[in-house]
Order: structure tokens, then C-alpha cells, then sequence
């Protein structure tokens, strides 16, 4: 087993925004369903996630604009 694996900061961000848009598709596809609000909070828990691995001069603005339009406004 590898324990000196290292993430890119492309690699973080590629994944965060593959796993929030796999959230959100799932909250959108459980409707009006309470599972819905759980998908989104799963969503919002990956950018919150992503958020803090990357502050400081690892954040750039264009990507952190990219996933909250994924997310949408009622979490900001």
C-alpha cells in the first residue's frame, strides 16, 4: 500500500466537481422525495470539503464560481 500518495490540486477539484454533480443529479431525480435534501447536503459537504483543502493560494476563484452554480444559491 502507497501511504505517499499526493492529489494535485486539479486532481481535488476534478474530483469534488464529479461528485457534486453526481449529488445533485441524485437530488434532482428523487424529486419532491426527503432523500432529495440529503443529496444536497452530501453535495454541499464535498464543495464545503474541497473549500478547505485548497485555501490559501491553492484556491482559485473561477473553480470555486464553477461549483457553487452546481450547488446553487439557497446554500450561500
Amino acid at each position: 500500500m502507497n501511504k505517499d500518495k499526493r492529489w494535485t490540486y486539479k486532481q481535488i477539484t476534478e474530483k469534488t466537481y464529479e461528485s457534486i454533480t453526481m449529488f445533485m443529479e441524485m437530488a434532482d431525480q428523487a424529486g419532491e422525495a426527503p432523500q432529495a435534501i440529503v443529496f444536497r447536503h452530501f453535495a454541499y459537504g464535498a464543495y464545503d470539503l474541497w473549500k478547505k483543502l485548497t485555501q490559501g493560494c491553492w484556491h482559485k476563484s473561477e473553480d470555486k464560481e464553477r461549483m457553487e452554480t452546481l450547488i446553487g444559491t439557497p446554500w450561500f
